[in-house]
């Protein structure tokens, strides 16, 4: 039993889900843009790739460097919130996404580039542990599912709209003058939200070691971390090698492999919307193990099929393999106490960010020098299709204290 007082902070009364509906929605807003910013690389790798002459193994060690960043922000962001609070966090982040973007203007080297996508990673991985902390704080747990799939309508609406983005405006700019245009749109409506919206006014719980070893030694929260990992590898690792694997494998050119790239992660909402209302019927660990199956099983397909079949299998994916994040979040949080939440999400956020977003990226990318893409895929997604079995004996907390 931990003998740990979180620190004496004003926490806000949790609410139903209609009462706090405006502002889950600036939240979720705040992670489009995040997803933009991160995500706009992904259609522009092929181009980036001819204008820099890197292979296939760089531009995967591209995304690398975004979650590095990611992973080391998130492993901070308990120190920041409990001085500027999540609010202030929250904001913090999109200026850290939005504006070393506009240096790319300035020099777009491999080393620029390196250096702003981590800067970039640093701002992506601000935003979680603030957003969830905020979010189970203020609304009441029933409610969970709804605001945590409302909130994570934002990775597929993101990776959705980078593509299309990149399709209308890459005959009239230059891959770098089109990251440029995505920075002001990121930074721009974060004043809006800092002046107007109050949510997430109250301060995090800084990772002590006390903290940080009662998290550590959870059995659950390992598993968590395994699946968020393949979770990640399931979404960011494919959607950035997408554009590579589909000009170079599948034979389609860069507007036809980002048009469909797009168009699929609109299925995603599908399955957002869908899984906050299931997991609230049947529970965290019933969907999880449902779900990360199926989208196993249809990554597997991506891999192994080609020409139509190929194509009904990513939107296939895209749908099945979002509704993961509300019911993975909703478990994170019920694997630990309220004064735990953002600890937990700070630590097995970033650890998952790195091995299927960084590194999972990495391997594809090797995969398609040396082997096929098509192989790495199906690897992949035999990793998911028996992940599911790691719910079995995942321990989520029925009674929880008050706070946040």
């Amino acid at each position: 039993m931990s003998t740990y007082t979180s620190i004496e902070k004003e926490c806000p009364a949790p609410e139903p889900f209609g009462d706090n509906i405006w502002k889950l929605s600036a939240i979720t807003s705040l992670f489009f843009l995040s997803f933009l910013g991160q995500f706009v690389f992904a259609p522009l790798m092929p181009t980036i790739k001819s204008d820099l002459g890197i292979s296939h193994a760089q531009a995967g060690s591209l995304f690398l460097m975004i979650t590095i960043g990611s992973f080391t922000s998130q492993m901070l962001s308990g120190h920041l919130s409990f001085r500027i609070n999540h609010r202030g966090s929250l904001f913090a982040s999109k200026l850290l996404i939005g504006l070393p973007l506009l240096w790319l203007l300035v020099d777009s080297s491999m080393l620029s580039l390196r250096v702003v996508m981590l800067i970039v990673g640093m701002g992506v991985g601000l935003h979680i542990p603030s957003a969830i902390a905020t979010i189970t704080a203020m609304v009441d747990r029933k409610d969970w599912g709804k605001a945590l799939g409302l909130h994570e309508i934002a990775p597929p609406l993101g990776t959705a709209v980078a593509p299309f983005l990149v399709v209308v405006l890459i005959n009239y700019f230059a891959w770098q003058h089109i990251i440029a245009i995505v920075a002001v749109i990121v930074v721009t409506p974060s004043f809006v939200f800092y002046r107007f919206c109050d949510c997430g006014n109250f301060p995090g719980d800084p990772p002590v070691r006390q903290l940080l070893l009662e998290v550590l030694r959870l059995r659950s929260f390992w598993i968590m971390v395994v699946l968020f990992a393949l979770f990640f590898g399931g979404v960011v690792g494919l959607y950035t090698m997408y554009p590579l694997y589909l000009t170079q494998e599948a034979g389609m050119s860069v507007d036809q492999a980002n048009s469909l790239v797009g168009l699929s992660r609109l299925t995603g909402l599908i399955g957002v919307f869908v899984s906050g209302l299931i997991m609230d019927r049947i529970g965290e660990k019933k969907h999880i193990f449902l779900f990360m199956g199926m989208a196993g099983l249809a990554t597997i397909l991506i891999g192994a099929m080609s020409g139509l079949v190929l194509i009904v299998m990513i939107f296939i994916q895209a749908s099945l393999i979002n509704c993961f994040p509300a019911a993975g979040f909703s478990a994170l949080s019920r694997t630990v106490q309220p004064h735990l939440r953002s600890v937990i999400t700070s630590f097995a956020s970033p650890i998952a960010i790195v091995i299927g977003g960084g590194i999972f990226p990495t391997l594809l990318g090797y995969m398609g020098e040396t082997y096929s893409f098509s192989t790495g895929i199906v690897i992949l997604g035999c990793l998911m299709i028996v992940s599911p079995l790691l719910v079995l004996p995942l321990r989520l907390l029925d009674v929880l204290g008050e706070g946040c």
